[in-house]
């Protein structure tokens, strides 16, 4: 189902973005789901695991890693960064 307004990543400007990551993940709900996604993508642990490492396990768990940064990077911005 297409979100108005938002219909291609692409015609999203930077001040859409934060605003909408704003509102997503500054609710409890959010805040639920951003922990669970910091918990649940080794925010706080190792990618590598124990015994051999498996650089392709590895690859898909700093994947999902790097996804929960970038959310926490723009949720850390004020929305000053952005509109300009």
């Amino acid at each position: 189902m297409p979100i108005p307004g938002f219909d291609e990543p692409t015609t999203m400007t930077q001040a859409q973005r934060w605003a909408a990551y704003q509102e997503c993940f500054n609710t409890p709900a959010g805040q639920l789901v951003l922990e669970d996604m910091q918990n649940a993508h080794h925010m706080y642990s190792t990618t590598a695991g124990n015994g051999p490492v498996d650089p392709y396990q590895m690859a898909i768990k700093e994947g999902g890693r790097n996804a929960v940064l970038r959310i926490m990077a723009i949720l850390d911005t004020k929305e000053s960064d952005y509109v300009r």
